[in-house]
């Protein structure tokens, strides 16, 4: 629960989440991969979606489907 909490509260950094929720979406936690994914979709940053990608495969169907919806949100807001 914490660390889910700790990569949501990393969004509201802006650009300088990026990285450190990158290698949140690497959690064994799949809570925490989900909110990672749901954190760099709404930072808008291009470099979280080769990341992003790799989860779509995800064994939790909440984490694949974040980071669909976080690389949807990052390519609309190009």
């Amino acid at each position: 629960m914490v660390r889910r909490e700790a990569s949501t509260s990393l969004s509201r950094l802006g650009a300088e989440a990026v990285d450190p929720l990158i290698a949140i979406l690497n959690d064994e936690d799949w809570r925490v991969r989900g909110a990672a994914a749901w954190a760099l979709g709404n930072l808008n940053d291009e470099k979280a979606i080769e990341p992003l990608e790799e989860l779509l495969e995800d064994e939790s169907a909440f984490v694949s489907s974040g980071a669909k919806n976080a690389i949807a949100n990052i390519k609309k807001g190009d």
